[in-house]
């Protein structure tokens, strides 16, 4: 990253960065992936994911976020449960998806603990989908709380 900001090609203030040349950050990610980087590895990801500065491609961007979710990125672990859960790259599983945001809520993260309170009671089990959901409202997830109290909890 310091050198697409020593070429001006990456831009920040305390509000925000800007990404003046994309291919030349997807470039900088790939590198520090190869080098075994995990933010790096992730943000490779969603390079090919969203086609910015590589051509896009759902296979790609899952081979990244499966490397990065086995170091333990939770980020990554929860965006390739959406790629198994949605379909994207990867044949659709409903089941690989849930198995893998129990990796991410094992590893203590909040954000996939309300992913998967979300598909459990959009599966049918209300009952263990709230119990979930109250889990992440206690650990301060907004959107739980707010999904919670539209339920009258």
């Amino acid at each position: 990253m310091q050198i697409l900001l020593d070429k001006g090609q990456l831009k920040f203030n305390e509000k925000n960065i800007t990404v003046v040349n994309l291919v030349d950050c997807a470039q900088a990610y790939e590198e520090a992936a190869k080098l075994e980087y995990v933010c790096a590895m992730f943000f490779l990801g969603l390079s090919y994911l969203n086609g910015l500065g590589v051509s896009e491609n759902d296979v790609e961007a899952n081979r990244w976020f499966q490397k990065a979710s086995n170091k333990g990125l939770n980020m990554a672990t929860n965006v390739l449960a959406c790629s198994y859960l949605h379909g994207y790259g990867v044949p659709k599983d409903v089941d690989k998806a849930i198995s893998l945001l129990r990796t991410s809520v094992s590893n203590g993260d909040v954000e996939g603990l309300f992913v998967l309170a979300s598909i459990v009671y959009n599966n049918g089990n209300k009952a263990e989908g709230i119990k979930l959901l109250k889990k992440a409202a206690c650990r301060g997830h907004k959107k739980a709380i707010e999904f919670l109290m539209k339920l009258g909890y």
